[in-house]
């Protein structure tokens, strides 16, 4: 019986491909990985417990206080969390993990 595994290149040759896909759940924590679907690769495979990074978008926030004159703004860092079905690109490392590089929080994908 042939794996998934039977369409990669062999483990010590580098895989150059990078894969479009989109994700088939939706993490709680920044440290949860993740499930992908990869629509290209032998058909619509599921890859489970892939590591991803948040996305980080800044926010302007008013602290002013009573008595202050003017606006007192600070920016600070909101934490994105992908969601089902977001779009995104993927690669292999050299221990054939799928790990997730790059997505968009808008527009999906999937079904």
């Amino acid at each position: 019986m042939s794996s998934i595994f039977d369409t990669l290149p062999p483990q010590s040759q580098p895989m150059q491909r990078v894969w479009k896909g989109w994700f088939a759940t939706t993490p709680l924590t920044v440290d949860e990985h993740v499930d992908v679907i990869l629509d290209d690769f032998s058909g619509k495979s599921r890859w489970r417990d892939c590591r991803w990074q948040p996305r980080v978008e800044p926010v302007e926030i008013d602290v002013s206080e009573g008595g202050l004159e003017g606006p007192h703004v600070i920016t600070v860092a909101k934490v994105i969390l992908p969601k089902r079905h977001n779009l995104l690109l993927a690669v292999f490392d050299n221990n054939r993990r799928l790990w997730v590089v790059m997505w968009w929080p808008y527009g999906a994908q999937g079904g």
